[in-house]
């Protein structure tokens, strides 16, 4: 089973996670987390078998407020086995200096801004790759990232 934090009977409203403008980029995480964390924790209950959850990270490299509550949910459930986490830069901006502790955790893919659809035709790709291997098996990331991509 995929495991999707916005499922049909919990939808994560984007009014939760964004106020008047300004983005809180640590409470986004971490309340996603713990959807996450809820929804593995049903999966588990019921026996059902599920894929390791993936967290894409989207910034524009701003952000208000500190990251150290997600960073350490991150950095937890990674070292559990329990999540895998994709960052990505939607713009070569300089970085506010509150998503040091984030950057310093896993770089960010930088994209350049005009290659929106090849990000989510990269992520769709590994996505339907995930999901046609079988849960108990591991597989590699092969998909061809594209040129204006860079780690930052």
């Amino acid at each position: 089973k995929l495991i999707s934090a916005a499922t049909s009977s919990n939808v994560m409203a984007k009014e939760k996670f964004f106020a008047g403008g300004i983005p809180f980029l640590d409470l986004s995480i971490t309340k996603s987390l713990e959807k996450l964390n809820d929804r593995t924790s049903e999966l588990e209950k019921d026996g059902t078998p599920y894929y390791k959850p993936w967290l894409i990270v989207l910034s524009n490299g701003e952000n208000f407020g500190d990251v150290s509550n997600s960073v350490e949910g991150i950095k937890k459930m990674a070292s559990e086995g329990k999540l895998t986490c994709f960052p990505f830069a939607l713009s070569d901006r300089e970085f506010d200096g509150s998503l040091l502790l984030l950057r310093k955790l896993k770089k960010f893919i930088t994209i350049k801004d005009t290659m929106y659809d090849e990000l989510f035709n990269w992520i769709f790709t590994i996505a339907k790759k995930r999901v046609e291997t079988p849960v108990d098996q591991s597989f590699g990331i092969d998909a061809n990232s594209y040129d204006g991509w860079t780690v930052k």
